[in-house]
């Protein structure tokens, strides 16, 4: 194994947990880390029998496995570290577990990169230091000398009798025990130290093996009660291995911690034998304590950062969150300040939070000018957005009179960012001088950055709130007019259906009169003449009532249901068909899904869609027209191929537009307003168009309707309040 390069297994089944988990392991810049997932026992199972880990993260509660049985399953075909992936309610499991044979536990939410780190490196020293043991055991006496950690040969046969005896008695084990250290030491007296290792006499502070054996009672404190407690217990259930944590004098006084393991390798000629390896985790310890207080730093920042986030005055979310942080963060006092950058020769502040733990300390009531303390070097500091920390002893002579006035030594100050502009200062004021911990720097520094974040929150959300009110009052706005131009739409169709058919009845009827009663006395000329002006008088009719029946499309409400588009298609084929009995027309309609949506309204969507193929292919000998259809997700695609004429793509957006043609109407009849119903109808069933053409080759018309098992949003059926543009 190797720590500059460390592969890992995390068996996590919660996706966000192991992308938390991922990401803080990325933090660790002391490995080449390897990181791979498995979400099942079946996954892991496999992954572990064809890869080599270092290290195993694993959650005990799989989808098909939980518990221990989720940890022996692992245990049984890996022999690298386990380190258990623990939930807040899941301890006492994961802790068993441990004792089992995982190297560890770590409970979820509540680790950072550095306990991360502590944690490979411990489980990785502990599964290797447990190797050596296995293999110490095998060739003992060749390498007792040469391993890395302190380790001790112990003849434990006497007290093993003396146990059995009050076991056979019927003895309590607890009764044997006692309470005081005396007792527990008279206990120990019948285990013999047989060897030690050099590693373990540089631990205690012992040359050799009889200066040990002399002095080894006054390594023990009282803390050392339960220890032997322990181990007796141990030895009375026939444990084959023992482990505890616990404090040690050393010969020069000094107090260390150490981690402890009995191993036990039974009996041998009738001497029974026990290994204990001690192993200095001193560090290790202070590096838990220092976790441990970054994690309170951290729990109460995130704490107090929500507080910012209320809906109270900005000023009062500060102070709760100021009082909650100031506690964690050990601090005598805390206070918030508001800087005016407007003048940079006389920057004025101003008290927007502060609490204090008691009145006797008092950073500053009143607001005023950072001149007044001659603090402008503190103020262009804080502009390059990092902390300050400060004595009293070596600020200015204003600053350090103002400081000492309020019992004031030391500074630490936090800048708060607003806008990527230094918007003011969070600072904690000590009593005394104190060694300033890197956690407090970072809580600082995250507790000023969610000031000012939640400054620019509200800063945005004051301006979200004015926008939006005056988008309420442009929408109220603009749909009066928008029905207004409904109300004038609806004139306009009255007007067209009453007052413009009038004359054009007149026309078409007189023009038609004029040439039944009067043609063979016109000249060719004046035949022509009426002829064109009958042709425009039915052209204009159609016209009027392709509009009317656009203007109508939009204020009809779509009433949906099942429409078999087979038969619909079929009628309308037949229909169309009739009307052009002389042409050599191929229709292709097969298996068409159904879809769901207006029935007359999709009619009129076919009957213009087919009309224009069986149109626009009058030049072919053969015309072949093709209907087919596809599901696509919760819509269907429906699809009108032809083989005729087609168009230029460059002018594909004309085609929807009214009164828009591609062709001259010479050559194709028609108003140009059919396409434009169809674009309304089918975009009214919540569908789209997509034309497609090529010019000489044909044209294909792609549109999607709603599904039969769809459904359908309410606003779908409603009348569209479109404004009518021609």
């Amino acid at each position: 194994m190797s720590y500059l390069k460390t592969r890992i297994l995390v068996v996590e089944d919660n996706l966000q947990d192991f992308i938390i988990f991922k990401e803080v392991l990325s933090q660790i810049r002391d490995f080449f880390i390897q990181i791979e997932h498995a979400e099942t026992m079946q996954d892991t199972l496999q992954k572990l029998e064809s890869n080599t880990y270092d290290i195993v993260f694993l959650d005990l509660f799989l989808p098909d496995s939980f518990g221990k049985e989720t940890f022996q399953q692992v245990a049984s075909i890996i022999n690298a570290p386990v380190v258990i992936l623990s939930g807040l309610s899941d301890k006492n499991i994961a802790l068993e577990i441990v004792k089992e044979g995982a190297q560890d536990y770590i409970v979820k939410g509540e680790f950072d990169a550095n306990l991360l780190e502590k944690a490979i490196v411990y489980s990785i020293e502990r599964k290797k230091y447990q190797e050596q043991i296995e293999q110490s055991e095998k060739n003992h006496r060749a390498i007792f000398q040469s391993v890395g950690i302190a380790i001790g040969e112990y003849d434990y046969t006497e007290l093993n009798e003396f146990l059995e005896q009050k076991k056979s008695s019927g003895v309590d084990v607890e009764s044997i025990l006692g309470g005081s250290l005396d007792e527990v030491l008279a206990l120990r007296k019948k285990m013999k130290v047989l060897n030690l290792n050099q590693e373990a006499l540089h631990l205690y502070g012992c040359n050799t093996l009889e200066e040990f054996i002399d002095r080894h009672e006054s390594f023990y404190t009282n803390e050392s009660i339960g220890y032997f407690k322990r181990a007796i217990r141990g030895i009375w259930e026939g444990e084959q291995e023992i482990e505890y944590e616990l404090p040690h004098r050393t010969s020069g006084g000094a107090m260390i911690h150490t981690l402890k393991r009995w191993r036990f390798l039974g009996e041998s000629g009738g001497v029974y034998k026990l290994l204990i390896s001690t192993e200095d985790v001193t560090r290790i310890k202070q590096n838990e304590e220092k976790i441990f207080k970054q994690s309170v730093v951290m729990e109460s920042i995130a704490k107090a950062s929500t507080l910012l986030l209320e809906e109270n005055d900005f000023r009062e979310n500060v102070d709760k969150a100021m009082e909650l942080a100031g506690t964690a963060l050990n601090a005598d006092a805390m206070i918030a300040y508001v800087y005016d950058m407007t003048d940079p020769e006389d920057v004025q502040y101003k008290v927007t939070g502060r609490w204090r733990l008691d009145d006797t300390v008092n950073m500053g009531v009143t607001d005023g000018a950072i001149g007044d303390y001659d603090a402008h070097g503190l103020i262009r500091s804080l502009e390059n957005g990092i902390p300050i920390e400060l004595y009293s002893s070596a600020a200015n002579e204003t600053l350090k009179k103002t400081l000492e006035e309020r019992g004031i030594e030391q500074l630490v100050l936090a800048p708060i960012i607003v806008g990527e502009k230094l918007w003011g200062s969070l600072v904690i004021g000590n009593k005394k001088e104190r060694p300033t911990d890197e956690h407090v720097f970072n809580g600082m520094m995250t507790l000023a950055g969610n000031i000012g974040s939640a400054h620019s929150m509200r800063d945005a959300r004051s301006k979200l709130e004015l926008m939006n009110e005056e988008l309420e009052q442009r929408v109220d706005d603009r749909t009066f007019k928008m029905r207004q131009a409904i109300k004038e739409l609806e004139s306009f169709s009255y007007s067209v259906s009453h007052d413009l058919r009038a004359p054009l009845r007149a026309i078409s009827g007189f023009s038609g009169a004029l040439k039944d009663d009067y043609q063979e006395k016109l000249d060719e000329t004046a035949q022509h003449y009426l002829n064109v002006i009958c042709k425009g008088a039915g052209e204009m009719s159609q016209l009027i009532d392709d509009l009317l029946d656009f203007s109508r499309i939009g204020r009809k409400p779509v009433s949906f249901g099942e429409v078999d588009m087979q038969a619909l298609v079929a009628d309308v084929i037949k229909e169309l068909s009739a009307q052009v009995p002389e042409r050599n027309i191929v229709f292709k309609a097969e298996s068409l899904l159904p879809c769901k949506g207006d029935a007359n309204m999709i009619r009129q969507v076919l009957v213009n869609f087919i009309w224009n193929a069986v149109k626009f292919t009058a030049r072919e000998e053969q015309a072949i027209i093709e209907v087919t259809s596809e599901a696509q997700d919760d819509m269907v695609a429906y699809q009108v191929k032809d083989n005729g004429v087609g168009f230029n793509m460059n002018y594909a957006s004309k085609l929807f537009g009214v009164f828009q043609r591609l062709h001259p109407h010479e050559d194709f009849e028609g108003t140009g307003v059919g396409l434009a119903i169809v674009q309304r109808v089918v975009t009214r069933h919540g569908g789209r168009i997509e034309p497609y053409g090529e010019e000489g080759v044909g044209a294909t018309f792609r549109f999607t309707l709603p599904s039969v098992e769809k459904e359908i949003e309410p606003e779908l059926m409603k009348p569209s309040e479109v404004e009518f543009k021609l």
